[in-house]
């Protein structure tokens, strides 16, 4: 990213939390929630998000060996797709990784002036 950002985003997050999370939320799925995920998934809308057209079955398929923006991806669809899917607490989780995603990635800086001041 650069060096405004307080943490490397691939390793710490992408590659840590979610990679992790992730994990616990497919690791027990039955064929029929796998199916599900992947259904919701493909039919989630990516307008606005930086991301390729989502592969969903590839992710299901390959679920323990996706890479970064693959992580990128779940971290920013994942919260529209799995509100049935898991327990509460792994979808607050998610609800909460949503948020860091979304303050981490920035777009556009609207007033660069006022943000190079503020920042150290």
């Amino acid at each position: 990213m650069n060096r405004s950002t307080p943490v490397e985003i691939l390793h710490t997050v992408l590659l840590g939390v979610v990679k992790y999370c992730w994990h616990m939320t497919h690791v027990d799925w039955s064929a029929a929630q796998k199916t599900l995920f992947a259904q919701r998934l493909v039919e989630v809308s990516i307008d606005g998000l930086t991301l390729p057209p989502i592969r969903a079955s590839y992710f299901i398929q390959y679920a323990n060996s996706l890479i970064g923006r693959q992580f990128k991806a779940l971290l920013q669809t994942a919260t529209f797709c799995l509100h049935d899917l898991v327990p509460p607490l792994l979808y607050d989780l998610w609800k909460a990784l949503g948020v860091l995603g979304s303050l981490l990635w920035v777009p556009e800086i609207e007033d660069i002036d006022q943000y190079v001041v503020r920042t150290p």
